[in-house]
């Protein structure tokens, strides 16, 4: 029996070496750049298509491999963003340039950058002196005039923080300032038994009283304001206007700007027969309240 002729086995057509250098080199760009643009599919020929986020960049297989890299844009990395861009949850007006120059700090690449405020401490509430002095004795007794009429005159100043200062001190280790003869500025506290206050100005000078301003506190029977105005002239009263009131509408008037409680503390410690001690404390009342 005859046997047909069988066909010798095809052999596998051969690429040359320097065509599959040639394939494999467009094919290892490609990878390369497509990983650094966060594409990172193998292709599977040299002719290699990129899409940049404005518009397709068409690539033809006979540019060479300096053209290519020229003409792929790469795309940034997704967790990645601009602080300084529009963002849907933010509103615009704070990531404009001028409210960015003027108020923001400066941003790094990949941090968000919120609004920075400007950080205010709270304002430190200033108490009063005390009303009376803890202590009968004559050095707490015009240290407690002192730091009151300081305190009528300028609350926050450091005058009015020292003279306050060495009552609280001198008031509560006996009452007795033997070690007090200069403020901290180097100014004479006290002259025999008068006191000076850290501006040099006189407190007490015999039966007299002065304001750190210099101005008198009382001239016999009258009384007078820290502006000069008269508060009391025998039994008649004025506002720090000069607006002539009695006491009780004077009292009034200034309980209803100062409120009930600071008010009714004040005069709850003092009472109305005391004399001096009320009368300066009518006086304090009405200047502070401002009536």
């Amino acid at each position: 029996m005859l046997q047909s002729p069988v066909a010798p086995p095809q052999r596998a057509p051969t690429v040359a070496p320097q065509a599959r250098f040639r394939w494999g080199l467009h094919r290892a760009i490609a990878l390369i750049l497509g990983t650094l643009g966060g594409l990172a599919t193998p292709l599977s020929r040299p002719a290699v298509s990129l899409e940049p986020p404005a518009a397709a960049v068409e690539l033809s297989a006979d540019q060479t491999p300096t053209e290519l890299a020229q003409r792929i844009i790469i795309r940034r990395r997704g967790d990645r963003h601009d602080p300084y861009e529009r963002h849907e949850r933010y509103p615009g007006d704070w990531r404009d340039d001028d409210y960015r120059r003027d108020r923001l700090p400066r941003c790094y690449p990949g941090y968000d950058c919120y609004p920075r405020y400007e950080y205010r401490p709270r304002p430190r509430r200033i108490e009063p002196p005390a009303v009376l002095p803890r202590v009968s004795t004559q050095d707490c007794t015009d240290l407690t005039v002192m730091a009151r009429l300081s305190y009528m005159w300028d609350a926050s100043s450091s005058l009015s923080e020292a003279v306050g200062g060495a009552q609280v001190a001198v008031c509560n280790s006996g009452g007795i300032a033997d070690r007090l003869s200069r403020w901290g500025n180097g100014q004479v506290a006290r002259f025999g038994n008068g006191w000076n206050y850290p501006n040099g100005v006189a407190g007490r000078f015999g039966s007299s009283w002065q304001y750190p301003n210099g101005q008198m506190l009382t001239a016999g029977s009258s009384w007078f304001y820290p502006n000069g105005r008269s508060a009391r002239f025998g039994a008649n009263w004025f506002t720090p206007s000069g607006r002539p009131v009695s006491q009780q509408e004077l009292l009034s008037l200034a309980c209803s700007q100062l409120g009930t409680r600071q008010c009714g503390d004040r005069l709850r410690q003092v009472p109305a027969n005391s004399g001096f001690w009320y009368d300066l404390t009518v006086v304090e009342l009405a200047w502070l309240s401002g009536r």
